[in-house]
């Protein structure tokens, strides 16, 4: 269903209750008093129950009203942030950027960073994956991540070191690795689970 009711009317809506007359809010809107009241009186015909009901020289909300008010503004916000993201769009920015993370990354330890980017690019929605082993390479070789934060670089790719991570492997005391009398090497672990 289309809406009736245009963002102009609610903007005009808006700003007669936040200026609390007609005249301030043409002023404010730089439009003659007699729109405003048109923009009004067609507001109120067009809804079931009036918004705004005149008392001497202020305009009052009606209970509708002040439900309706509360929608405006989230209504307005919502189209200023639309137009916001299209503007972002118009200079190149990314919608969405996916970031592919290792377990062995602490995520917590980058929350700071993702605070930082969206202060900075606050129309870019970042979506996190947490993978494991080589999903972080596969998010990455099929597409699914643009970023990834991986043990290793995968080949044809470029990337710099973060921090290091020590893997320390861990056996039950009777399993046959226990009883080396060597170090184990990786091609010895890798024959085991």
């Amino acid at each position: 269903m289309t809406p009736k009711i245009t963002l102009e009317q609610w903007q005009t809506f808006r700003c007669v209750v936040d200026e609390g007359s007609f005249a301030r809010a043409a002023e404010a809107l730089n439009k003659s008093q007699s729109s405003i009241s048109y923009a009004i009186g067609q507001l109120n015909a067009q809804l079931p129950q009036p918004v705004l009901r005149i008392e001497g020289r202020r305009s009052v909300l009606t209970e509708a009203g002040k439900v309706l008010y509360r929608h405006a503004e989230q209504l307005l916000k919502q189209a200023s942030a639309a137009e916001a993201v299209a503007r972002s769009l118009a200079m190149g920015f990314e919608s969405e950027v996916t970031i592919a993370i290792d377990s062995l990354q602490d995520v917590g330890a980058l929350a700071s960073s993702f605070a930082r980017f969206s202060d900075q690019f606050p129309n870019t929605r970042v979506r996190v994956l947490e993978t494991t082993l080589s999903g972080t390479t596969e998010a990455l070789l099929e597409r699914k991540a643009d970023l990834v934060i991986t043990p290793e670089v995968p080949v044809g790719y470029s990337g710099q070191s973060l921090r290091g991570a020590t893997l320390i492997p861990v056996a039950a005391p009777n399993h046959t690795l226990c009883f080396s009398r060597s170090d184990v090497s990786e091609t010895e672990l890798r024959s085991h689970r």
